[in-house]
């Protein structure tokens, strides 16, 4: 039975959160997609001087800018992460790469980025759930 060292284990779950995190970005691109499609239509069908007292119009706005905002903080998630990344596909300064994120997180919430900081919150507590666990 072979041994797998603590590192292996490592990588192959940093990979896993990887692969996790382009699907959400993923998932969140169609959900983009389709908000899109939906303020077209409520743009289509409100009148052009009616737009400031519309509120399927406004709620379309919003959730599209909300999404929108979602989206671009994944590509910009991925393209850090993908900085980390060598050319076989590992993190070997994984390390650095959590305290990167970690404070990229708490930097958001000291600017009040809220929503930015929750959504790496999620992610930056399972890179981390993965250093402690293999120590």
């Amino acid at each position: 039975m072979p041994i797998i060292s603590q590192e292996e284990v490592i990588q192959e779950e940093l990979n896993a959160i990887y692969e996790l995190i382009i699907n959400k970005r993923e998932l969140v691109k169609a959900e983009l997609t389709f908000l899109r499609s939906n303020f077209d239509r409520v743009c289509s069908h409100t009148p052009i001087y009616d737009f400031g007292n519309d509120t399927d119009w406004s709620n379309s706005n919003e959730q599209l800018h909300l999404k929108l905002n979602e989206y671009e903080f994944y590509l910009h998630l991925t393209e850090i992460m993908n900085d980390f990344k060598d050319v076989n596909e590992r993190f070997p300064e994984y390390y650095e790469m959590f305290v990167t994120l970690d404070q990229m997180m708490l930097q958001l919430a000291k600017k009040e980025q809220y929503e930015q900081a929750a959504i790496l919150k999620p992610w930056v507590d399972r890179i981390k759930t993965v250093i402690l666990k293999n120590y």
